[in-house]
């Protein structure tokens, strides 16, 4: 989900601001609308996967309804902005911000929440998250003038992807440790049964 969730933003940043894409493909090449689904494509389905990855990580602390509202909410907004026209689904965007905040607001929720009970790597996730949430309410005012400031969700992002490379790492060091553990406590029993044990026996009771 995370792999997925970070190649869906690294082609999302070709797509926004100042279209990254027009240095590589000819803009008389180029068709605008398709543009325009595919930003928003990348936008819904980051929101699935990024939230999958949450769900995924804290899998004992969440409510089975959030994952059916996103899926169901994402596949909807996903399927307007293929068969709906461009005016459509880009007058819907109040809509999909609404739905977007109440997600992350329950994610950052769910986060802090395994913070306090100390669960590993929760500390990364919700500093990520915060510094992601407040980015993303930040480009949502800034585009409708309600603040002036800059879009700053692609720092936000950033830093988001940073703090979770390194709670993943760390969490597949911890795996690695205990199983070289578990391999050395097998290796002392496996001794153990060898030497007071006779081999023939030990076939018979395995």
């Amino acid at each position: 989900y995370f792999s997925i969730f970070c190649f869906l933003l690294s082609v999302r940043v070709l797509f926004v601001n100042n279209y990254l894409i027009y240095r590589i493909i000819p803009e008389s090449y180029i068709n605008w609308f398709l543009f325009v689904r595919i930003e928003y494509w990348t936008h819904i389905l980051g929101l699935l996967f990024a939230t999958l990855f949450f769900l995924s990580s804290f899998e004992y602390s969440w409510n089975p309804k959030i994952l059916w509202i996103t899926v169901v909410g994402t596949i909807y907004f996903f399927l307007e902005t293929i068969f709906g026209s461009t005016i459509l689904f880009t007058s819907h965007l109040i809509y999909y911000e609404i739905f977007l905040i109440f997600i992350i607001t329950y994610l950052t929720y769910l986060v802090f929440f395994n913070t306090i009970k100390k669960v590993s790597g929760a500390l990364e996730s919700f500093i990520g998250g915060l510094i992601l949430y407040f980015s993303v309410i930040n480009d949502i005012l800034h585009a409708r003038s309600i603040i002036q400031t800059a879009y700053i969700s692609s720092f936000g992002l950033f830093l988001f992807i940073l703090l979770h490379s390194f709670m993943i790492s760390r969490i597949f060091e911890i795996s690695f440790i205990n199983f070289k553990l578990f391999i050395n406590n097998l290796k002392q029993e496996n001794m153990f049964l060898k030497k007071f044990f006779p081999l023939s026996l030990i076939r018979l009771l395995g």
